[in-house]
C-alpha cells in the first residue's frame, strides 16, 4: 500500500511537471531547471512550448538548457537546426546532439552549405565524416577538420576527392606513409 501510495505521488508530481512546463506563462528559471530534467517526458513538455519567431524573452535559455539535455527531442533538435537560431554554437551543439537524425546529417554532409558541412564534419559520426570528405563542395576548413579528426575511412575519401587541396593530400600521406 506504501509502495502504491509513493508511485501515485511520483505519477501525480510528473503531472504537475508536465502541466507546469506547458504553460505558456511559465517562464525564468522555473523553466530552464524542467529543461534540465532527467525525465524525457518532462523535457519534451518544456520544448513543445517554444515558438521559434515567438521570443517570450527567456525562451533562449531555456533552449541551452534543452540543448544540453540528453533527452532533448528530434523535432526540437531539428528546429534550431534549421533556422531556429542564428547562435552558430546552438547549432553545432544540435547537429552534434546524439538525438539528432543520422539521415539529416549526411544532408548536411553531402550539400552545399559551407556551415552545415562543417557542422557535419565535427559531428563524431564516422559515416558522415566520410561523406563530408568526399563532399567536392567541402570548405577547406572542413577537409583539414576531417583529416585531423577523420576515421581511415574519411581520410581515404579525402584522397580520391578532387577538392582535396595538393598540400592537404601531403600532411595526409606524411600522416600514414605506410598507408
Amino acid at each position: 500500500r506504501v509502495a502504491l501510495n509513493r508511485n501515485n505521488q511520483w505519477r501525480s508530481r510528473l503531472q504537475i511537471l508536465m502541466l507546469v512546463a506547458k504553460d505558456y506563462y511559465a517562464k525564468g528559471d522555473l523553466l530552464v531547471r524542467l529543461a534540465g530534467s532527467n525525465d524525457a517526458a518532462v523535457v519534451e513538455a518544456v520544448a513543445s512550448r517554444l515558438r521559434f519567431g515567438d521570443d517570450r524573452g527567456d525562451d533562449e535559455t531555456v533552449r541551452k538548457a534543452l540543448i544540453r539535455n540528453p533527452h532533448a527531442p528530434e523535432l526540437f533538435l531539428r528546429q534550431v537546426a534549421y533556422g531556429g537560431t542564428k547562435d552558430q554554437e546552438m547549432i553545432d551543439l544540435a547537429i552534434r546532439h546524439p538525438n539528432f537524425p543520422e539521415s539529416m546529417l549526411m544532408g548536411f554532409a553531402e550539400g552545399t552549405d559551407q556551415q552545415r558541412i562543417m557542422a557535419a564534419a565535427s559531428s563524431r559520426n564516422p559515416k558522415v565524416v566520410a561523406a563530408v570528405a568526399a563532399n567536392e563542395h567541402a570548405p577547406l576548413e572542413a577537409l583539414s577538420y576531417v583529416a585531423a579528426h577523420g576515421g581511415a575511412e574519411a581520410r581515404e575519401a579525402l584522397l580520391v576527392n578532387k577538392s582535396t587541396p595538393p598540400e592537404l593530400l601531403l600532411r595526409l600521406i606524411e600522416k600514414n606513409p605506410g598507408g
